[in-house]
């Protein structure tokens, strides 16, 4: 059972954001693989496949999240309102999002990053989706 984005319940309604890891099916960018020598330089690029040999595709980022780059030109995909203002938690980091990660809001603002699979799969299973 794979998690979806949606609302959960268990005891308190959550919000539950999910982006897919590429695969197959993505339906953005071609996802490559560098090559390094053993300096740990790059010295050529491959399409990345998955177990099936087939190439994997990125998905789009959930809706929401927009790519605010880092000081050192990372790409970190944070929550944004309809306004374009960063949504930040109670602590004041902002929501942030990676591809195969999910991401469950609390009501009070709170977030918690589901990082893997597995994580995602027992959340599910302690949850109950709520059709809205």
């Amino acid at each position: 059972m794979a998690l979806e984005s949606g609302s959960y319940t268990k005891k308190a309604s959550l919000r539950v954001i999910v982006w897919s890891a590429p695969d197959h099916n993505g339906d953005g960018e071609e996802v490559w693989e560098e090559i390094t020598d053993v300096n740990g330089m790059v010295v050529d690029r491959r399409p990345g496949l998955d177990k099936f040999d087939r190439p994997m595709r990125k998905y789009a980022a959930p809706d929401g999240f927009v790519n605010r780059p880092g000081y050192d030109h990372v790409s970190n995909y944070v929550l944004t309102d309809e306004r374009g203002v960063i949504q930040r938690q109670p602590n004041g980091e902002a929501v942030a999002i990676k591809e195969g990660q999910a991401v469950v809001l609390d009501a009070d603002g709170k977030a918690t990053i589901l990082t893997d699979a597995r994580e995602q799969y027992v959340f599910g299973l302690a949850h109950d989706k709520v059709e809205v």
